[in-house]
């Protein structure tokens, strides 16, 4: 006789054969298996922040679910170009080498405009004003009990969106800053050019 909740939740009966180590599936638990499958594959691409979402506010939710979640948190240099434009991206990347040698002008992190993160609460996300080139955003929050605000300047790229430029407290421009920073690197001008036009 088959147990009635077995038949209702489609438990997935899985029986080991001791020295075979083969398994043999139930089938009529295959289909809410799959199921499952897809449920938590959908809700890895959601919490694997793919930022290709075409609602802005969606990208920036995006951005903070590592502070949120106690996930790892934007790292200079790593998967820059899933979140800011060519010219950020770039002029990030140069910053970071500098960063190895010498000191570079980015030494905190511009996302939470912070060190370091804790606690991070309270993040509320508002789009100002807009066009068709360019969103901008406003998110607040609280990181270490220290409420933030930080203002995106986003462009659209694909069906997603990359950050082409941040303001905060202390800082105007993360792009003007670089740019001023880097503008008579002789290395790297043209192509700083061509990407930051």
């Amino acid at each position: 006789m088959t147990d009635p909740l077995q038949k209702r939740v489609g438990v997935l009966r899985v029986r080991l054969y001791a020295g075979l180590g083969q398994a043999v599936l139930d089938r009529s638990a295959m289909v809410p298996f799959f199921v499952a499958a897809a449920v938590i594959l959908s809700g890895t691409a959601l919490v694997g922040y793919s930022f290709s979402n075409p609602d802005p506010k969606v990208f920036i939710n995006e951005l903070y679910a590592p502070y949120i979640y106690g996930d790892h948190a934007y790292q200079i240099g790593r998967d820059l170009s899933e979140k800011f434009d060519g010219c950020l991206t770039y002029l990030l990347k140069l910053d970071n080498q500098q960063v190895l040698g010498d000191a570079g002008y980015v030494d905190w992190d511009p996302i939470c405009n912070c060190q370091d993160f804790g606690n991070f609460s309270r993040l509320r996300i508002e789009q100002t004003n807009g066009s068709y080139e360019f969103r901008y955003l406003k998110a607040t929050f609280r990181n270490l009990s220290k409420r933030e605000t930080v203002r995106f300047t986003l462009v659209p790229v694909g069906r997603g969106w990359r950050i082409a430029d941040i303001s905060e407290a202390g800082m105007a421009s993360l792009k003007r800053l670089l740019l001023n920073g880097y503008k008579d690197n002789s290395d790297h001008g043209g192509r700083i050019q061509s990407l930051c036009r």
